[in-house]
Order: C-alpha cells, then structure tokens, then sequence
C-alpha cells in the first residue's frame, strides 16, 4: 500500500496518484487532477462475459459436486434443514395464490419435474424457448440433480461461473463477486447470500415465480447470520471475509428494488473495514481492494442522488485510486465509469452534499469555483483509450467494444454535466436556457449507441434516468422506458424496474406543475428518508 509521503507527492502532484506511467492503464486513469483536499473534508480492456468462453466455464476449480471439495467449502447438509426467517403474514398470502398448499409443500409434491424443468431449459433443451438470442443470458449445461445437496452443489457452481459477473461490465481476473475456496471461509450467511442471489436469477431465467420466495428466505436467512456475525465483539482475525457476504446481500437487495436500507448496509461495511484496520487493510488483497472499490462506488452513486455526505471515508478511494488499473480490474470493468470521470462524481458528491447544508443558510454563500472547473474539465475531457479506433490494426470485435466504450464514457460525460447544471441554482452556475435538452438528447443517443449484446449498455442507469428527466420528447422518453424494461428482464436486478416508476412520476408531475418548478430530486426526497436510499449505479 502507498505510504503517507506518497499522498502527499499525489497532491503536491496536482491530485494524481504516483504510480508506474509505463502501465497506459494507469496513466489514463491518472488523467484527472482529483482534488484530493475537497475529498478530505470532513463529511483495462473490457472483457463481455455474456459470451462467455467454454474455457472460462470449464475452469476445474469452479466444479463443485459432493465429492469435489476443492472449491467451496460450505456444509451443504445443513441447507436441507435451513434456518427459516418468518415471512410477513402479506408475503405469505400473496405468495399462496398461485396454487393449492404453500410454497414449500408444492416444491415438495413436484420436485422431480421441477428440477427436470430447470435441466431442460437452462441446458437448452427446452424445445419451446420464445426468446431471442438478444435477450438470451448464458445458460451453463447442469449435471442431473438427484439430491438436494447436488442441487446447492449446482447452484453454487452456476454462480461462480456465471452469475458473479451479472453486475459488472465484465468478468475479470479480480472479480470482487467470485467465492472460491481460496478467497471465502464458506461461512453458512455466505452460502445462504449465494443461494439467494443464484436462485433469484434462475428463476427469472426459466420463468418460475415460485423460486422468488425461495430466494427470499434464503436472503433472509443469510441477513440475519451475517447480522449475528457482525456482533462478534472481535471481528479479528477473518473480518474481511465478511465482505464476501456483505457485497453478495447487496446485490440481491439491488434485485428487487432500487430502494433499501443502502447506507446501513454501508455503515456496516465500513464498521468491518474499520476493525480490520481501515483504509491499511486494503493491502491484504487485490480482492478485498475490488470489493471495497464497489462499495465506494455504490456509495458514490447513492451520494450523488440523495445529495448527501457519503458513508465511506474518502480516503479509500484515494487509495483504491493508485491500484486501479493494474490490480486485476479497472473502474471501467467494474462499473462502466472510468477513474477520471468518477473522480468527477466523488468530488461531486462532497460539494453537492456542502452546497445543500448551505442553502438553508441565510449568510452563507457557496463559492462555486471548484464546480465551474469541474464543468470545464468535462467539456474538453475525452477517453483517448477508445479514440482513433478506425486507425488501429485490431479486431473487429475489439474495436466495436472500444465504439461501446467510447459511447458508454460520453454517455457518463454528459449525464455529469447534466446532474451539475440541475443541482446548482442558476443564479449560483449560469446556464444555456437549451442546454439541458441539448444534453439530454445527445447522453441518451450516447446510451442507445451501445449494443444491446454487451453489458456496457447496462451500466448506464443513471445516466438515462438523468437525462430521462430532463427530456421534452415523447419518442425520448419511450425509449428510455424501453431501455430499464429490457435490462430489468435481462439482468433482473429490480433498480431497472423501479426506475421506470421513478421517470413516470417525475414526468407526470412536471406536466401537471411545470418542467420549471418540477425536478427528480423531489420525487426521490418523497420516496426516500433516514432509513431508506435510492440506489441507481
């Protein structure tokens, strides 16, 4: 890990991290001059995992069966007895409709066809599948399920291979979401966290309604373990191993909805980082440094959107900041942003959250300055990784990933400028009276430029639903409905789904109050409060 000399020669430096310059990874990722001091205030080539190759699927290690204890090390027979969490007495009723008896005893009348349904149609053999390769998500071949231990076995090995990359842009080497025997203490909360978040996706993908209660008492079981486990008065000496659990149960809560208790789930986060040592443990692994890399990340976002102080302190993205890029993952890979234009929101994010203390404030005036130079960066700022493409001897299919790239980074580029234009008052930060509608058609061109075939275009949430927002277009704002309904089917994470709501509320309200006196910040303040956050990256 950088020592503190090396902070400071990051700042005396202009704000960019002292690192190796002949890695180009990390010379681009060192472009923007981070103001690390605004920071401080108290408050590499994408990889498209949706084509999978047959080589990355049959890797031995992700094989589990009862016999193979190589890979995870999880005591599968309990799960034939879990721990039950009562289910609300609405969640039960509304989950019994669908047939006679609940939901357990008709899994048990009909397990055989119900496992031979998902072999049939997960492995391709269903003979009936409507859907179209476009909305097709890789499907891995299944062994036959005779026991309920094999069916865990499976599930794990689905989501090692497969639906741990669901929420990146892209499978890497130092994916955070892998749970390997090397790198996971097989905790019984992880087990159930994975269980959870495997039989989610399944589920959605074979069409069964019935495997969402399932889902959900497995997460919720998995909740209340890691909860007792945080409890421990000595998180020492396998704390970070918490982190396994913590990055898994946030993803599941991100596949119902967009809201949830995000900062408490931060809050605890930074609570496990903490006891094992704060920002020094980040020098542990590569692994812990991408997890708490998606926690900054998602911190960040959720920051931005209720325009408050984030949870985490900022110096681990500082930190974080002088390894991306040649650590085994990039921002890019991670979230679809690069460093330079994150560093842009992080520093947001803090202004942001200053500049709303100080409008209640009567005396009190916000020196836009550092705002104003943020805006002119972004205006003049381009990603040269993906510049130039049709001068390159390369792929064909690297140079459409690098078009995505570059439409992906625009897309972010111009959702920013817009976010900045919205929050500050005009009287604060000057505007062009058609610059709004001139960004937001022109981010959401960006978004609707990617392909459908990669997951870059699925990393834009936030982006369309700011420049969504700000839209006068019909066509425009149909086709942002279009965009989350298609990734809510695909990924099904429900932040897509929930943000179809959000855009019909906001847009329904500025037709009846007026574009002028009507903004997004109020529909989210409305749905939002101390114990509730609205998660869009």
């Amino acid at each position: 890990m950088p020592e503190n000399g090396q902070y400071d020669a990051m700042i005396q430096n202009g704000g960019q991290p002292i690192m190796d310059m002949s890695d180009s990874t990390a010379h681009y990722e060192a472009q923007y001059p981070i103001n690390w001091q605004m920071l401080d205030m108290p408050l590499s080539n994408t990889f498209n995992f949706m084509s999978l190759p047959n080589e990355l699927l049959d890797i031995p290690n992700f094989v589990i069966s009862p016999t193979d204890h190589g890979a995870l090390h999880f005591d599968l027979e309990a799960i034939q007895h879990p721990f039950e969490i009562q289910r609300p007495p609405e969640e039960q009723n509304g989950a019994s409709h669908r047939g006679t008896g609940s939901p357990e005893e008709r899994r048990s009348t009909n397990a055989h066809q119900h496992e031979q349904a998902i072999l049939d149609r997960v492995s391709g053999q269903s003979k009936t599948s409507q859907s179209s390769p476009e909305n097709q998500i890789v499907k891995p071949h299944l062994p036959a399920l005779s026991m309920t231990q094999d069916r865990c076995s499976t599930l794990l090995n689905m989501y090692d291979r497969v639906f741990c990359a669901y929420p990146l842009t892209g499978d890497m080497e130092a994916n955070p979401f892998r749970c390997r025997s090397d790198n996971s203490g097989g905790s019984s909360y992880l087990l159930h966290a994975i269980l959870a978040i495997s039989i989610h996706h399944l589920g959605r993908q074979i069409g069964d309604s019935d495997m969402e209660t399932e889902a959900a008492n497995h997460g919720d079981t998995a909740t209340h373990l890691y909860l007792n486990a945080l409890k421990s008065p000595d998180l020492q000496p396998d704390g970070l191993s918490l982190l396994d659990s913590a990055l898994v149960l946030f993803a599941f809560g991100a596949t119902k909805s967009a809201f949830g208790d995000w900062n408490d789930q931060l809050k605890r986060v930074v609570g496990i980082l903490e006891a094992s040592g704060g920002p020094e443990a980040l020098q542990h692994s590569r692994r812990v440094r991408a997890q708490c890399a998606m926690f900054v990340w998602w911190d960040c976002t959720i920051s931005l959107i209720s325009r408050k102080s984030c949870i985490m302190d900022p110096i681990y993205f500082r930190v974080l900041s002088t390894y991306a890029g040649r650590d085994g993952w990039t921002w890019f890979d991670l979230v679809g942003c690069p460093l330079p234009l994150i560093g842009c929101l992080m520093e947001l994010s803090a202004l942001v959250a200053e500049y709303e203390k100080m409008r209640g404030m009567r005396w009190a005036k916000f020196d836009t300055s550092r705002v104003v130079a943020i805006q002119q960066f972004l205006r003049g700022w381009s990603d040269e990784r993906f510049a130039n493409i049709e001068e390159q001897d390369v792929a064909e299919e690297e140079m459409q990933l690098k078009r995505d790239g570059h439409q992906c980074t625009e897309a972010w580029r111009n959702a920013i400028l817009i976010y900045i234009v919205r929050i500050f008052d005009k009287k604060d930060l000057p505007r062009s009276p058609h610059a709004m509608s001139y960004r937001s058609r022109v981010t959401l061109d960006c978004v609707r430029s990617c392909r459908k075939s990669t997951n870059i275009q699925k990393q834009l949430l936030m982006p369309v639903f700011l420049a969504a927002c700000e839209s006068s277009s019909a066509e425009a704002k149909a086709w942002a409905k279009e965009y989350c309904t298609f990734w809510n089917g695909k990924s099904a994470y429900g932040m897509f789904g929930s943000v179809v709501s959000l855009l019909e509320t906001v847009w329904a309200r500025q037709t009846i109050e007026g574009k002028d006196k009507m903004w997004w910040g109020q529909v989210i303040d409305d749905k939002c409060s101390s114990n509730v956050q609205c998660l869009l990256g």
